[in-house]
């Protein structure tokens, strides 16, 4: 089963990042510093914590020792990471998985374990879309409701293809 894709961005108001979760921790992993940095900086500004990965080794260690409320992952990290990042986050409590988002090149259909990648974002994405869409997942995810992950898969129903 593949994980759903993303093609749209999300019509969402843009006061919708004023919300209830201030110190919301976000994990943003992709090769293109670019991108990353910029991406990193929006959300900041929208009151995120944010730690960059370059690298899968960095976003394996970032994720061994901070908890984190969405992980934001290039398909390239995830690739050259392996079967290394399924294992960690499988061994994480349920109420503790990050949604995990995955930016891929437009065109890709990769065939992802829908229940460790919730959604697949195709490329090019305006930046502040994409930080909406993270809001979305930190404003309706578990830890904001103190459920588990499975409480999340109705809140990320943005399948489009």
């Amino acid at each position: 089963m593949l994980a759903p894709v993303l093609n749209l961005a999300l019509s969402m108001p843009s006061d919708s990042f004023e919300t209830n979760s201030g110190n919301a921790r976000v994990l943003v992993a992709d090769p293109e510093s670019t991108a990353a940095g910029a991406l990193a900086a929006l959300l900041r500004q929208k009151m995120v914590d944010v730690d960059v990965a370059s690298s899968a080794a960095e976003a394996l260690r970032l994720l061994s020792r901070t908890a984190y409320e969405v992980a934001v992952m290039d398909l390239a990290i995830l690739e050259s990471a392996g079967s290394e990042m399924a294992i960690h986050l499988n061994s994480l409590p349920q109420n503790a998985r990050p949604v995990v988002l995955v930016t891929t090149e437009s065109g890709r259909r990769p065939d992802l374990d829908p229940d460790l990648v919730q959604v697949v974002i195709r490329k090019p994405i305006r930046t502040g879309e994409l930080a909406e869409m993270i809001r979305a997942c930190i404003d309706n995810g578990p830890r904001a409701r103190g459920g588990s992950i499975e409480a999340r898969r109705p809140a990320l129903d943005l399948q489009r293809d």
